[in-house]
């Protein structure tokens, strides 16, 4: 009778998965993080960009002062966003490194189920060769005693 296949290193397999889809998840939730930083980092310097060229001509000091301190806190709101959105970086490549170690560590232990399945496979076709063996001995020595009586 066949040998159902079972493999002792399932359940760490198994957790091998889950552990790579969990990073996986950790990955793309920074990488929409930093991918809207980088947006809200073009929308102000798009602003910014038109606030320096929208104001030309004779305007009175005050507008003047308050457009210039409305422009720096632009400027440092941009600033600000390009440091989060480097810090955000960081974190990326250090969940991308992790990522990349757990999917090696479920690579290595579905290698070895499927060399596992082909030592099965091939135990059972010797053992499947073996009763073959057995079965046609026994009826060639059936013929040749009925042979001989």
């Amino acid at each position: 009778m066949a040998k159902k296949f079972n493999f002792r290193l399932e359940k760490v397999l198994n957790l091998k998965s889950q552990k790579v889809l969990e990073l996986k998840e950790a990955l793309n939730l920074v990488v929409v993080s930093r991918l809207a930083k980088e947006k809200e980092i073009d929308k102000n310097q798009n602003y910014l960009n038109n606030l320096l060229y929208s104001n030309k001509g004779v305007l009175p000091a005050s507008s003047l002062q308050t457009s210039w301190s409305h422009k720096t806190y632009i400027q440092d709101t941009i600033k600000k966003l390009r440091m989060e959105r480097d810090q955000l970086i960081e974190i990326e490549n250090l969940r991308r490194q992790k990522l990349v170690e757990a999917m090696k560590e479920e690579k290595i232990l579905l290698k070895l189920k499927d060399k596992k399945q082909l030592q099965h496979k091939e135990e059972l076709s010797k053992e499947e060769i073996k009763i073959l063996d057995e079965i046609a001995n026994i009826k060639y020595i059936n013929n040749s005693d009925s042979k001989l009586q």
